[in-house]
């Protein structure tokens, strides 16, 4: 399985390969991937689940940062 196709990623099952595949799993992560593709001017694509995503089967010219993240963190908590 190619990492960077992405009907591998998707609910769908379509899509073609990314230019860039970057997979993260943390917050300082995805702030450095993020900001690497914007400085180079690149197109970017989050990815999380992928549900409710149709890319087309040439792919997508530019990088993919696919979240990789589990479950969620509660830092403060109220009661409002």
């Amino acid at each position: 399985m190619s990492e960077n196709l992405l009907a591998n990623h998707t609910t769908a099952r379509v899509g073609g390969p990314a230019s860039t595949w970057i997979t993260v799993s943390t917050e300082d992560q995805l702030t450095a991937a993020i900001a690497e593709a914007d400085a180079a001017g690149t197109p970017l694509l989050v990815l999380a689940g992928g549900s409710n995503m149709l890319v087309s089967d040439a792919g997508f010219p530019g990088t993919v940062v696919h979240l990789a993240t589990e479950g969620i963190d509660v830092i403060e908590s109220t009661d409002e």
